[in-house]
């Protein structure tokens, strides 16, 4: 008698003839998915860079990533380019390039707004801005790592990203 395939049910579970079980696994993840249990530090770099993002402060949304040579933030917003920058690179990009051609009118979670695990966390928010006469909401993401210092841990502003 002939052995089936070990492909099988990886195949079946593809086409989603396997009986009721999930496509793939990272579909029942993101079937299953709810809005991730954030500790209080991690909040607080959330809750710090939105106060600065509504206050179109460079300097105090840059504030919460790790400082020294190490310190990068992935900046990829309307205006500016999309790259990994140092905190003084970036405080220049977003003072010069994106808050003085737009007026932040409101900034607020979405629904279901956090996401990842004990090391990663991303926010998305709506964000309202006002440029020229035209007013618009984008969807604005912000990461933040969790990384070992000394004996403790803390959490850093890794990246934000803007998208229409």
């Amino acid at each position: 008698m002939r052995r089936p395939s070990p492909f099988l049910p990886a195949v079946l579970g593809l086409l989603g003839l396997a009986g009721g079980m999930a496509a793939t696994p990272r579909t029942a993840q993101a079937k299953d998915a709810k809005e991730a249990t954030v500790p209080k530090e991690a909040d607080k770099v959330f809750d710090g860079v939105a106060a600065a993002f509504r206050k179109s402060s460079a300097t105090g949304v840059l504030s919460f990533m790790e400082s020294g040579d190490t310190g990068r933030v992935w900046l990829s917003l309307d205006g500016i380019a999309s790259a990994s920058y140092t905190r003084d690179h970036g405080v220049e990009a977003l003072a010069k390039d994106y808050f003085p051609k737009r007026q932040v009118v409101s900034l607020k979670p979405g629904e279901d707004c956090t996401k990842g695990d004990d090391w990663s966390l991303s926010r998305v928010y709506v964000l309202t801005q006002k440029v020229g006469e035209t007013q618009a909401n984008v969807l604005l993401t912000v990461g933040i790592t969790r990384r070992q210092v000394g004996e403790t841990y803390a959490w850093y502003l890794t990246a934000v990203k803007e998208r229409g």
